[in-house]
């Protein structure tokens, strides 16, 4: 296999976080541009996409809160 194009790698993080399918995983890049403005969205902006809800928004926001030393 080729190797993975940066649009590619961007759709395989985001993808892979909880809850986020691929097509989720396109909708949140093509609407925040890129994984910075989603880490750094509060919740009334996750719910802008299209089926994301607001526990969804909430479960996501507190996985980016988590600190790996404190699980």
């Amino acid at each position: 296999r080729k190797p993975l194009t940066d649009k590619e790698i961007l759709e395989f993080v985001v993808s892979s976080l909880p809850r986020i399918g691929r097509n989720t995983a396109v909708k949140m890049l093509k609407h925040f541009k890129n994984l910075e403005s989603i880490f750094t969205a509060n919740e009334e902006e996750l719910t802008k996409i299209k089926r994301f809800g607001k526990s969804k928004a909430k479960m996501l926001k507190n996985l980016f809160k988590k600190r790996y030393d404190k699980l």
